[in-house]
């Protein structure tokens, strides 16, 4: 087999691979024939490492009959093993070159069609790069190559062409206009694919909106972050997807920060509660951002980047709360205390380093904590400590607040204890109108008891002292008998 490796010496980094056929019936060793039982295709790779450097590596796997040194019996044998041998044709000596070139043995013609060769694929691989030639520079190629070598061996150039144009494709060159193009030279390979999915990101964005664009951004990210982190492509994709964004909506920036934040998540539930955090930010709801973000902290807890989420999660919403801030309604104390745990040891060090400064601290301390959920817990109670006895810029306006906060407390121990006061006093009182209730139900049976037993009498002494006697009864009604 004959290989042209007048391509593969002036393109860098090229590969190209061969599965050549074993022609020969037998192996012949010293004057030995040995027959082959069983014989594979010889697998064959070509790699240029860089300044002519060409490393021809393979592998053989054949078995052959060899027999016994006793006996003379037929032994079918196996020979499995692997070849590397590294050429650098820059270096080498004219007796090496008349051993390696095969050019003389090749007629005039066969040395013209490997020149154009040479030369057409020197020149594709510089079209390539360019936008907008990718696919007229494929197209000439192929029509060369089908004039030089024939329509037959047309799928195998195509291949290689194609190879060549997904490696010298960058991320940054990304655009949404170019599927045509990418159609064109579609390819079995983790490039091409990646570069389908950011196009169907991008049509998401146009059609369904900002939440269906980070979703899928996100799924991106989970399906190839393995090739991401080894090619270290984090920056570029995320450049030509900004690029994309501002020619179709302009302004990006807000939608820039959820997107690096996205793309740290590696599960649905924390994405889930990411998105539901932006939501809240934009209808100001800043309870709930409170409420999502502590539920955040507690789902990643255990998670490998956590720590790396929820630093880019408050840098997104510390930037979207600087915007809202205002004198009608100012931002929360504790959503600036979760930004602040967030990117520095002591939460209320954040207020050192935003200009211009919160408005929550021009608002009076007894509004301030009475708002407040966690600024009476640990660790953020000690914290403000510390922040005030260090003389932290803010430090006054953090000792108010200390301050209501431990008046606060007070006050709600005093109405806890009047409360529990209260309770008992009531409890007294419904124990001894009870206790009353009681006695009176008692005396009462008693006296109902004793009442019957004497009425009894009582009454018939009275139906007896009244009974008028038969005699004179009508004179006594009439006056006469």
């Amino acid at each position: 087999m004959q290989i042209n490796i007048s391509e593969i010496i002036s393109t860098d980094y090229k590969v190209q691979t061969f599965s050549p056929e074993i022609e020969m019936e037998a192996f012949c060793l010293d004057g030995e024939r040995y027959e082959f039982i069983r014989k594979s295709p010889v697998e064959l790779k070509a790699q240029n490492e860089g300044h002519s450097v060409v490393n021809f590596s393979g592998h053989v796997d054949v078995t052959i009959d060899i027999p016994c040194s006793r006996c003379l019996t037929s032994v079918p044998t196996r020979l499995d093993f692997d070849f590397s041998q590294k050429v650098d044709f820059e270096k080498l000596k004219a007796e090496q070159l008349d051993d390696l070139d095969e050019t003389s043995f090749m007629t005039r013609r066969a040395k013209t069609i490997d020149l154009i060769d040479a030369k057409a694929w020197a020149l594709y691989d510089a079209s390539v790069e360019k936008k907008g030639e990718g696919v007229p520079a494929y197209d000439a190629l192929m029509h060369l190559m089908g004039k030089l070598y024939g329509v037959e061996n047309q799928q195998q150039y195509e291949q290689a062409a194609k190879e060549t144009y997904w490696e010298r494709k960058r991320f940054e060159d990304f655009a949404y206009e170019d599927l045509p193009e990418y159609k064109a030279m579609t390819l079995n390979s983790a490039k091409c694919n990646m570069f389908a999915h950011m196009y169907q990101i991008m049509d998401v964005f146009k059609g369904d909106g900002d939440e269906s664009f980070l979703e899928y951004l996100e799924a991106f990210f989970c399906k190839f972050r393995l090739q991401i982190e080894e090619g270290k492509l984090t920056d570029a994709i995320l450049r030509s997807l900004e690029k994309e964004l501002h020619v179709s909506c302009g302004n990006t920036e807000t939608l820039s920060r959820w997107m690096k934040v996205v793309i740290l998540t590696d599960d649905e539930e924390r994405l889930e509660v990411i998105l539901a955090i932006r939501r809240a930010l934009q209808d100001q709801d800043y309870g709930e951002v409170v409420s999502e973000y502590l539920e955040l902290i507690e789902r990643g807890s255990f998670s490998r980047n956590n720590t790396s989420l929820v630093k880019a999660v408050s840098i997104a919403v510390c930037e979207e709360c600087m915007k809202m801030d205002n004198e009608r309604k100012p931002v929360p104390l504790d959503v600036w205390i979760l930004i602040g745990s967030a990117r520095y040891a002591n939460s209320f060090e954040l207020f050192d380093h935003l200009t211009p400064a919160p408005r929550i601290l021009q608002v009076d301390e007894f509004f301030v904590v009475r708002q407040s959920k966690l600024l009476a817990k640990q660790p953020y109670f000690s914290q403000a400590e510390d922040y005030v006895h260090d003389k932290g810029i803010e430090s006054r306006a953090v000792r108010k607040w200390l301050s209501e906060c431990k008046a606060a407390e007070k006050r709600k121990r005093v109405e806890e204890k009047r409360a529990r006061a209260e309770e008992e006093a009531e409890k007294r009182e419904r124990a001894n109108a009870l206790r009353q209730s009681s006695r009176r139900l008692t005396s009462e049976d008693r006296s109902s008891l004793s009442q019957q037993g004497g009425s009894s009498s009582r009454s018939d002494n009275w139906s007896e002292r009244r009974q008028p006697e038969k005699k004179g009864f009508l004179k006594e009604l009439f006056g006469r008998k």
